[in-house]
């Protein structure tokens, strides 16, 4: 078929590189290995940090509320983690609050 095979360039192994030479294999596994590592090093510390956060139910949404405090959703469920602890009168302040923002989600 010559230099066009189906309405596309053809290309030749000879013009390429050998990619399977060790002198190619070496950089390009220290780069990629790099590229992945650093910045899982430096996301460490970060997502350590943030998993304190997801320690329980009563943690996840005081915090959500303190990012967001006219959320619904945080409201309810944070009311839902004290009623579960037994703190009624806590969970009844929180659905009040999550009603007045999303009254037709009541």
């Amino acid at each position: 078929m010559g230099r066009w095979e189906r309405g596309g360039l053809r290309l030749s192994h000879s013009h390429l590189p050998e990619l399977s030479n060790s002198n190619y294999r070496q950089p390009f596994s220290t780069v990629m290995a790099g590229l992945v590592l650093v910045p899982a090093v430096l996301y460490l510390p970060l997502a350590i940090e943030r998993n304190k956060v997801w320690r329980d139910q009563f943690t996840f949404w005081s915090k959500t509320l303190e990012v967001s405090p006219n959320s619904s959703r945080a409201h309810n469920n944070l009311g839902l983690a004290y009623f579960r602890k037994g703190l009624l009168d806590a969970s009844r302040d929180e659905f009040k609050l999550a009603i007045r923002y999303e009254p037709d989600h009541a």
